[in-house]
């Protein structure tokens, strides 16, 4: 993505344009060979001589931001910075779903992050990797 940054100058000058980049892929399997629809229906849901459904599932996210100006001067983080500090991350999730009946769902995920810049990482000032547990129990309205 790009977005031009026209008059946004402190003097209502051109900034150069902001240059975003990235992607996300991600996948999942339904373990028990269940089908899958809008949601997920247990053919042997627990307690009916079955164990439910089981969907295993994985994300990779990633996203760059710049300039395409040149590099100089200081480096700013804000919406009007003359010359944008480059900034990134990457996520990894993943995580396992199971219906152990129609309007039940338990899920459990695993999520790795990774901050280029330590001032936008959740703990400022502490670059690196950051591990996150969630977990979530969903209940439908059949």
């Amino acid at each position: 993505m790009t977005e031009e940054r026209l008059g946004q100058g402190s003097l209502g000058d051109d900034l150069p344009t902001e240059v975003l980049r990235g992607f996300s892929a991600s996948a999942t399997w339904l373990v028990t060979g269940d089908r899958k629809a809008h949601t997920i229906r247990p053919d042997h849901p627990l307690g009916a001589h079955g164990i439910g459904a089981v969907e295993i599932g994985g994300r990779f996210d990633w996203l760059h931001a710049d300039d395409n100006g040149p590099d100089v001067g200081f480096q700013g983080a804000g919406n009007r910075a003359r010359n944008i500090r480059p900034v990134g991350g990457k996520t990894l999730t993943g995580g396992v779903s199971w219906w152990p009946v129609y309007f039940t769902r338990l899920m459990g995920n695993v999520v790795w992050e990774h901050y280029d810049d330590p001032l936008l990482a959740p703990v400022p000032g502490r670059q690196g990797h950051y591990i996150a547990l969630l977990g979530r129990l969903q209940l439908s309205i059949p």
